[in-house]
């Protein structure tokens, strides 16, 4: 045993991962955990080997070893539960504050253990009983999840049966992109939140034969349940019903957008499925694509083991956000240069994860160092960035167009929406009119073929926009549902409350003031 004492530390890192991944089931994938195990455990064995050239002594170099794997990991979690801790008003959430303390004990437990007279065999052997307790747990968490899952998974899946079709009312079957712009919001949210005008922007898509829906709300207000809602054509109320936890309630959402009702419908009229991988969970695959196509190397995962370490006070400065970067301009380049060119027809989902923080982009595309990053702080400050971020992308989605419309054989269909708005403002229990307007409001706007257009409206919510693509397109008998907006808090974000009134009275009195939410050209004159 003596020659495997490098077996404490690998284990503590192994148990680590495993731990992160237990708490994060419902966000991660186990093909995303791989590369940070092979990191952890690499870290762990530099450490035990330097330690033991130093001590030659393996047992104590493994106790050191894994002393100092424990503080790399936990100090991220330190500097998050420390976060607001000002007791007597001494600010001790600050890290010059706290990390001192730590470093000092961390020298006091050293020392004792480099001074003591006994191989310390028996410590050694306690830590790795611990260790095997603690993967214990983490497995039983593991296994209690999935076998929830499986229980529940007839209550949570959609059906399978596709609604008869009439065949294409166009003539032909267009090809199909569906882009996602995580977090971008409304014009009338920048007019009045941001003090900026996004309507050259607009503009040119109106020029590219857009429409914009600039009175739309979203359905829900995170990511997973609104991309459940309008891949699905449905509202997902079910999944807080049927579910017994958010972890499984993440996982069907998640699930719902990988088994997406209009890929399946689609795919039934011979359409191929492209699939732009975006490195959210949720996006990041699916059981239905016939094209997967990697953008880059970012790993969610990866985000939360930095941010949740000592590397935490220096993440902005570390690779993995350039990973981002990279596999952000990966599929916009995608969208631009390739996607036009395979045949069809085809649907091709892409989920951009800008304009949502963290900001690393400046207007024009160079690498910006973000302030915030996770949550924990106000990710959606400064201002300044998302505007500046949301610059960069303008102009990229101007090129992503323009592209596609030339390089169509026949007029596509081209939806773009923000599957949320962003949020800025602090609130605490219910939100005041302001900050709903900022985090429910999006752009969405329809390139539609023929008379499509016709029978769009500005209110139109992303759960409506593939009924009316079916039901007007293709001549699926899908008629549309009431246009409703669900709220939900960021700490229970799978408690709906409906908000759709409230949201309508904020488009009446926004109109009552003349506040500039839409072009003159489409502006409506009655909200529902």
């Amino acid at each position: 045993m003596k020659k495997l004492s490098f077996i404490t530390p690998v284990l503590f890192a192994i148990y680590y991962v495993l731990f992160l991944y237990s708490v994060n089931l419902s966000e991660t994938a186990l093909t995303e955990l791989p590369l940070p195990l092979a990191m952890l455990v690499v870290l762990a064995l530099l450490i035990w080997a330097v330690l033991k050239l130093i001590l030659r002594d393996g047992n104590k170099a493994a106790i050191l070893a894994t002393l100092l794997m424990f503080v790399f990991v936990s100090t991220g979690h330190i500097a998050i539960a420390l976060q607001g801790f000002q007791p007597f008003g001494l600010p001790f959430h600050r890290h010059r504050y706290w990390l001192p303390v730590l470093a000092v004990l961390l020298c006091v437990i050293s020392w004792l253990i480099v001074r003591s007279r006994s191989r310390l065999a028996g410590v050694t052997r306690f830590i790795n009983t611990t260790i095997g307790v603690l993967m214990a747990l983490s497995l039983f968490g593991v296994a209690r999840y999935h076998i929830q899952l499986l229980s529940q998974n007839g209550r949570l899946e959609t059906p399978d049966n596709v609604p008869a079709t009439t065949g294409s009312k166009l003539g032909y079957q267009p090809d199909i992109y569906y882009i996602i712009l995580d977090g971008y919001a409304s014009q009338h949210t920048l007019t009045r939140i941001y003090d900026f005008d996004n309507s050259a922007f607009l503009d040119t898509l109106r020029g590219y034969g857009f429409y914009i829906a600039d009175s739309s709300f979203a359905n829900y207000a995170f990511t997973p349940s609104s991309l459940a809602s309008s891949l699905n054509m449905e509202y997902v109320n079910y999944i807080a019903d049927n579910a017994s936890d958010d972890a499984v309630r993440y996982s069907a959402s998640y699930r719902l957008v990988r088994n997406a009702k209009v890929v399946r419908y689609l795919k039934s009229l011979g359409y191929r499925y492209i699939l732009l991988r975006s490195g959210f969970t949720a996006t990041n695959s699916s059981p239905l694509t016939d094209v997967t196509v990697r953008c880059g190397n970012y790993n969610e995962f990866i985000k939360v083991l930095i941010h949740t370490t000592v590397l935490q006070f220096v993440e902005k400065h570390l690779i993995f956000l350039e990973w981002q970067r990279d596999n952000i301009r990966g599929g916009l380049e995608y969208l631009q240069t390739k996607a036009p060119a395979l045949p069809g027809p085809k649907f091709v989902f892409a989920h951009i994860l800008i304009p949502h923080s963290p900001f690393i982009f400046d207007a024009e595309g160079r690498p910006l160092e973000p302030d915030n990053i996770l949550l924990g702080q106000n990710i959606w400050q400064p201002r300044q960035g998302y505007i500046e971020q949301m610059k960069y992308l303008n102009g990229q989605v101007v090129g992503i167009v323009a592209s596609i419309l030339k390089n169509s054989l026949q007029s596509p269909i081209i939806i773009i929406q923000g599957d949320h708005g962003p949020a800025s403002l602090d609130y605490l229990g219910d939100p005041g009119d302001e900050f709903l307007s900022e985090r429910m409001m999006i752009l969405n706007a329809y390139h539609l073929p023929g008379e499509m257009d016709s029978l769009l409206y500005d209110w139109i919510s992303p759960v409506n926009s593939f009924r009316l693509v079916f039901r007007d397109g293709f001549g699926m008998d899908i008629p549309p549902l009431e246009d409703r907006v669900y709220f939900s808090h960021v700490l229970s974000r799978f408690k709906f409350v409906d908000v759709t009134d409230r949201t309508r009275r904020i488009l009446r009195e926004s109109a009552s003031r003349k506040v500039p939410v839409a072009d003159s050209s489409q502006a409506v004159t009655t909200i529902p």
